[in-house]
C-alpha cells in the first residue's frame, strides 16, 4: 500500500515539474518578446525624434538652429544612425529602420547624446 501512495506521489509530482517547466519556457518566451518590442519601440521614437528635427529644420528655412538628444542606446542595443538622400535610417540590433526625409542636403552625422541641427542657405548640418 505504501509502494502504491508513493508511486501515485511521484507521478503527481512529475506532472507538477512538467507543468510548471512549460511555464517557465513560455514566460521566458515572453519576455524575450517584451524586449524586442521594446528596442523597436525605442528606435523607432529616437528615429522619428531626427527626422522630425531634419525635416523641421528644412520647413523653417535659413538661420534655424534646434537641439534633440538620442538615446545612448536602442533597448540594450547600440546603434548607427545616418541620412542618405531623403531618407535617414537606423541599423540596431541587425534590425533597420527607415523615415522619409523633406531633404537630401544634409550634411554632417548623428551621435548619442546632444545633437543640433541647423539650416544654413538651405543645407541642413548635424552637430556643425
Amino acid at each position: 500500500m505504501r509502494g502504491q501512495v508513493a508511486v501515485e506521489f511521484m507521478i503527481i509530482l512529475i506532472f507538477a515539474l512538467i507543468i510548471i517547466s512549460v511555464a517557465v519556457v513560455v514566460a521566458f518566451q515572453k519576455s524575450i518578446e517584451v524586449d524586442d518590442e521594446k528596442t523597436n519601440l525605442e528606435a523607432e521614437r529616437a528615429l522619428y525624434s531626427a527626422a522630425n528635427a531634419i525635416n523641421t529644420a528644412h520647413a523653417e528655412g535659413d538661420g534655424f538652429t534646434s537641439a534633440f538628444v538620442l538615446p545612448a542606446m536602442v533597448g540594450e542595443h547600440n546603434y548607427t544612425i545616418r541620412a542618405s538622400s531623403t531618407v535617414i535610417w537606423m541599423e540596431a540590433d541587425g534590425r533597420f529602420y527607415a523615415e522619409t526625409l523633406l531633404t537630401d542636403n544634409v550634411t554632417g552625422s548623428f551621435v548619442a547624446g546632444d545633437n543640433t541641427v541647423r539650416n544654413a542657405g538651405g543645407g541642413i548640418y548635424l552637430n556643425g
